[in-house]
């Protein structure tokens, strides 16, 4: 076998094994357009069928961009496939029009229309294999795509100059589980969830490297004229003029030098998110974060935290660090808004939340009346979404313990000084509660609820119990009122618990 070849197989083979690219009996769509990149991917895992135990398919997209040249490309690959026996799946799109239609760029329509047609081959790879998994995560649909060694650099340097951070400098992962893809595309689960893990064996090689494999493997790949115009797209000028000036007056070897930056950042990314991982367990629990916790931490972790709550996914760098800022300085009863979310600061807790908490209107379900006319009389409701019951009985067997706060899910509340029905609401602006003890004033509910430190948007979810008067009895699960309590002369009680 010629040099050149050997010293390419022996690249490939030695990061396909390294990232553990290509397990044996891996079944593999290979995203083929049938220019070199992907040319010279597809014929190389043909070479390696045998000894890897690959099932093969390859899959084309025709974007309806370059009319005849366009349809022509596809014949080819289609041809190729037929060639060497193997199962090929020809896909056709107008990216023109979808672009129109959704205000996207010729570049990020074409993508959108690629993978979803991408994602329908490899539904159909995964429907394949299904009956031969033995456990549900064992066995994946790998996509192999051809993103070559200076595709990398190329992607590294656009993101350096639109800014960009560690995470964003990691670029092309050599491998990646397509996550977004575990889930149906809609309610009605018209396509299955796919395990499929996209693969990129070719970042081992340059585009110079793959053009002369193609010449001595005989291949005659198709060219897109498109590609060498540097107007075209973003990433054709960096190809053409941006990456050939840098590397002709400051570093013959730019390529590389940005490739390895793309290897170390997205190993310092690992470690972080490794971090991350250990260190959420004790500070984040339901978008709420433990503030002091969280201040102490390192600022790179901080971020990484931050950026894994809802809402907080795709924030700029500066609105992250408005928000990290904000949650290790700032005084209880701050919020920010965000793009996405609402960041709230409540003492010691920092709530991340899509919306601004709603304050529950004024409607039919706001105010329910529990209605108890004597003795072995019951009734139930529900309000903020809290399951309110209420016994009347004599007053057999009930101690003075029961004529201070009530405990957690239940009051009891003598039944003989309180105009019924009771009736069970939500709060209200201005409420206020009798506090026990003799001679004993009254506290507003809202001053109540700071000094316990209850959340607001857990405020209005509180079931408020009072009579008919409006004498505040029982903040349901909190604070018994000082108002209608029993003594050694009570006969009559009601007994209300709350779930």
């Amino acid at each position: 076998m010629d040099r050149t070849l050997l010293s390419f197989n022996g690249k490939m083979n030695r990061f396909v094994d390294d990232n553990e690219l290509l397990p044996k009996g891996a079944a593999v769509v290979v995203a083929c357009s049938g220019g070199p990149d992907s040319l010279a991917l597809l014929d190389w895992l043909l070479s390696q069928q045998e000894k890897r135990q690959l099932n093969i398919t390859a899959a084309h997209f025709e974007h309806g961009i370059r009319g005849e040249e366009s349809r022509a490309d596809a014949a080819f690959v289609h041809d190729f496939c037929v060639s060497r026996g193997i199962p090929c799946r020809i896909g056709h799109g107008d990216v023109p029009s979808y672009a129109a239609e959704n205000g996207l760029s010729m570049e990020t329509a074409a993508r959108e229309l690629r993978y979803t047609f991408l994602r329908k081959v490899v539904t159909e790879s995964f429907s394949a294999i299904k009956p031969l998994i033995t456990r549900w995560d064992t066995r994946e649909v790998f996509l192999a795509v051809g993103h070559h060694g200076d595709d990398q650099a190329e992607t590294v340097m656009m993101r350096i100059l639109r800014g960009t951070g560690v995470k964003g400098l990691s670029s092309m992962r050599p491998g990646r589980l397509m996550t977004e893809w575990l889930k149906p595309e809609n309610e009605c689960g018209s396509i299955l969830p796919v395990h499929c893990r996209l693969i990129r064996p070719l970042l081992a090689v340059s585009r110079a490297e793959i053009e002369e494999y193609c010449r001595l493997r005989g291949l005659s790949p198709r060219r897109d004229s498109t590609n060498d115009v540097p107007e075209e797209a973003v990433r054709n000028s960096l190809r053409l003029e941006l990456l050939p000036l840098l590397r002709e007056r400051y570093n013959p070897e730019i390529n590389n030098a940005l490739c390895r930056l793309a290897e170390i950042s997205a190993d310092l990314s690992d470690c972080v998110a490794a971090a991350a991982d250990e260190k959420a367990k004790g500070i984040i629990r339901d978008n709420t974060i433990d503030r002091p916790a969280f201040s102490v931490c390192p600022k790179a972790l901080q971020q990484e935290l931050l950026r894994r709550l809802p809402g907080l996914e795709k924030c700029s760098y500066r609105d992250i660090e408005a928000v990290r800022r904000l949650i290790c300085t700032g005084e209880s009863g701050q919020q920010l808004s965000l793009p996405g979310a609402i960041l709230r600061l409540e003492y010691d807790r920092a709530i991340i939340a899509r919306t601004l908490p709603v304050k529950s209107q004024v409607d039919g379900e706001e105010e329910k009346k529990l209605f108890l006319n004597g003795s072995g009389d019951s009734t139930k409701t529900e309000v903020c979404g809290k399951i309110i019951s209420a016994v009347y009985t004599e007053a057999v067997n009930e101690t003075a313990a029961f004529s201070g706060a009530a405990d957690e899910s239940a009051a009891v509340i003598d039944a003989d000084k309180v105009k019924l029905p009771l009736i069970v609401r939500r709060r209200r602006p201005g409420d206020a509660y009798l506090l026990s003890g003799e001679g004993a004033g009254r506290k507003k509910v809202k001053d109540y609820f700071i000094d316990r430190k209850v959340p607001r948007e857990k405020r209005d979810t509180v079931p408020v119990l009072t009579d008919s008067d409006g004498n505040i009895l029982w903040l349901a699960g909190f604070i018994r009122s000082g108002c209608a309590m029993i003594d050694e002369n009570t006969t009559n009680i009601i007994r209300v618990t709350v779930e």
